[in-house]
């Protein structure tokens, strides 16, 4: 993880040099009210879809996921950390255990 990390910073600044070598002020283009307009535009369209279409969707599987899946696998490793055992898969409550009764 780290060495990715550094390697991104590291690909960064060279491109930082590249394109100072080559005449480009970023202050300069960052700063155009063009430039400034565009990405506004940009984040602004993001946030409506973001918004209108794809928050509930993606919030109720990342609460599925996070819920049954990382919840169980966290407490599983803390578990066998301190010297127990996991828990199985049936000891945990299934979203549509109250539909079997």
């Amino acid at each position: 993880m780290n060495q990715g990390f550094l390697r991104f910073i590291i690909v960064l600044i060279i491109f930082i040099i590249i394109l100072s070598l080559l005449g480009v002020n970023l202050k300069g283009v960052f700063g155009h009210p063009l430039v400034r307009e565009n990405f506004s535009f940009l984040y602004n369209a993001g946030k409506f879809i973001w918004e209108s279409f794809l928050e509930k969707p993606v919030m109720f599987l990342w609460n599925i996921f996070k819920t049954y899946i990382w919840d169980s696998f966290i407490e599983n490793m803390w578990s066998i950390k301190q010297g127990g055992s996991p828990k199985a898969v049936e000891e945990y409550v299934h979203p549509f255990k109250s539909f079997n009764k």
